[in-house]
């Protein structure tokens, strides 16, 4: 990731690239070269390693962790202690995160994918499940530490994941964020902001 920021920097200050094709950039960089050195590893409620498949990682550390090696230079422990509302709220770096609520599951997926870009979203699940929301293609999956089935990093269609057993989600920009682009841009310290709410578990 060193490498594509270095290259991104190099297109923006070009003009070759815009702020928008950076992002999408840097999407393709954690889909390519961080998510997948993490599929498999497996999760614990507890589990909080920064090295892919040596020891367990629980669903907040998984995003916390993979933005930092993505090389976003937050706090990895606080950000995933956050409940899935005020981490969304935090990721989104002073914008309004969306809140998608009153339906049943399979609409509300419905709805997201009508709503959303192609790209990459932080996705908080209730108050107990966080993970990352991709839309690729016109189809939507879910890339998290599930605590189902295997029990391990993965990466699932939506209606096939945990997400059809909540029933309120809470969505932040990740491709499209250009003020955690230019942190990532930057190397800069990522300061977030949490709401004053009490962090509450995850699974």
């Amino acid at each position: 990731m060193l490498t594509l920021r270095n290259k991104v920097r190099q297109q923006l200050a070009s003009g070759t690239i815009d702020s928008t094709q950076a992002g999408i950039l840097f999407t393709e960089g954690l889909l390519e070269t961080i998510f997948p050195h993490w599929y498999g590893t497996p999760w614990d409620f507890n589990g909080y390693t920064d090295t892919p498949n040596q020891g367990k990682i629980a669903c907040g550390y998984f995003v916390s962790t993979t933005l930092l090696h993505a090389g976003i230079a937050l706090n990895r422990y606080k950000l995933a202690q956050q409940g899935p509302r005020d981490e969304a709220i935090a990721l989104s770096l002073h914008k309004s995160c969306q809140t998608f609520a009153g339906f049943p599951a399979r609409s509300m997926a419905q709805k997201i994918n009508q709503e959303l870009k192609e790209g990459l979203y932080f996705i908080g699940l209730d108050e107990s499940h966080v993970g990352y929301l991709l839309k690729k293609e016109g189809e939507l999956y879910l890339i998290h530490a599930n605590y189902t089935g295997d029990a391990v990093v993965t990466i699932q269609p939506l209606m096939q994941s945990v997400f059809q057993h909540f029933t309120t989600w809470y969505i932040a920009e990740i491709t499209y964020n250009r003020a955690l682009l230019g942190y990532w841009l930057s190397g800069e310290k990522c300061v977030l902001s949490y709401p004053n709410l009490a962090a509450q578990s995850k699974k």
